[in-house]
């Protein structure tokens, strides 16, 4: 009988230790169901983070785009483009529609639209007025008539350096590089 005893005794105790691991696997597969579901649920996005209530202006005073002043006498291309060109006294002949750049980046002419035609000016001899956004060119009514034009599909050959030394020589203005220390000295006030 004792013999019996330890049978059963010894099939109890298997079936307890084989059950233990069972439970333990039960376990983890269990936490890990639960790690797969926290993994699905979508993640909240933080609050936004909170803005500045919009300044609105007063509805009798017009909304101006600030201009903060040049300090190192730098001006914006975009308060050239669009500037009315005029000549000889006063008279307007068309508005900036472009400006165009030599290979080291300084501006060398400004391309103006002229009923429906292109003309081009040198820099060197344009005046900017940016506060205003007018430019000046000291040449007559005839002699600026006599520029060489071309339209939106047929403009000038760029290499070819003839074409703007003849377009040079129908303003009164120094070459490039005196021009521009000319107009350095201007800005400074004559120094």
């Amino acid at each position: 009988m004792w013999c019996a005893r330890l049978f059963g005794a010894g099939l109890a105790l298997s079936l307890v230790l084989s059950a233990v691991p069972w439970a333990s696997a039960q376990t983890r597969g269990q936490e890990r169901r639960e790690d797969r579901r926290e993994e699905r649920r979508p993640v909240e996005a933080p609050p936004p983070a909170p803005q500045p209530p919009a300044v609105r202006p007063e509805a009798d005073r017009p909304v101006e785009t600030p201009r903060e002043p040049s300090t190192r006498g730098l001006e914006r291309a975009t308060q050239i483009l669009g500037s009315r060109v005029f000549i000889d006294n006063n008279f307007g002949v068309g508005r900036v529609e472009d400006i165009l750049l030599n290979p080291d980046g300084d501006a060398d002419y400004l391309v103006v639209l002229n009923q429906d035609r292109y003309v081009l000016v040198p820099w060197n001899a344009a005046r900017v007025d940016y506060p205003n956004r007018t430019v000046s060119v000291q040449i007559t009514r005839q002699r600026f008539e006599e520029v060489p034009t071309f339209t939106r599909n047929d403009w000038p050959n760029f290499s070819d350096t003839r074409y703007f030394q003849r377009i040079q020589t129908y303003y009164p203005a120094a070459p490039g590089r005196e021009r521009r220390i000319e107009r350095r000295e201007d800005r400074r006030g004559g120094s």
